[in-house]
């Protein structure tokens, strides 16, 4: 059975009211052992929720936020160009290095630089 909101929002409450208990979750080194010891907790309390649907709650949840970034996103985080951005920064450093280069070679030609 998956856990309702409901269900979760009692379970929260249950560790932000019990210092012990938040301090006991904060040092667990693994799914398992968090949701044992909230499904103990849930059933002191009369909430409907087992170690295995916590332990579901707890797998979906890691797994929504493991999904895999897009190239725009590792571009981003890594700090790098997209491709779009670099095609931009040469056309435009391309166009401004012939400028220079057209109006130097034209005051030249002109003598304007004796």
């Amino acid at each position: 059975m998956a856990l309702s909101p409901d269900i979760l929002q009692q379970l929260q409450q249950h560790v932000a009211s019990d210092q012990a208990l938040a301090a006991n979750l904060r040092t667990v080194n693994s799914p398992h052992a968090a949701a044992r010891m909230l499904a103990e907790t849930a059933a002191r309390h009369g909430i409907a929720a087992s170690g295995e649907d916590i332990l579901a709650y707890f797998e979906s949840q890691l797994a929504a936020h493991r999904a895999e970034l897009s190239d725009a996103q590792l571009d981003a985080v890594a700090g790098g160009f997209s491709t779009a951005d670099w095609i931009l920064y040469s056309v435009c450093g391309f166009g401004i290095g012939c400028v220079y280069l057209s109006v130097g070679a034209a005051i030249v030609e002109a003598g304007s630089c004796k």
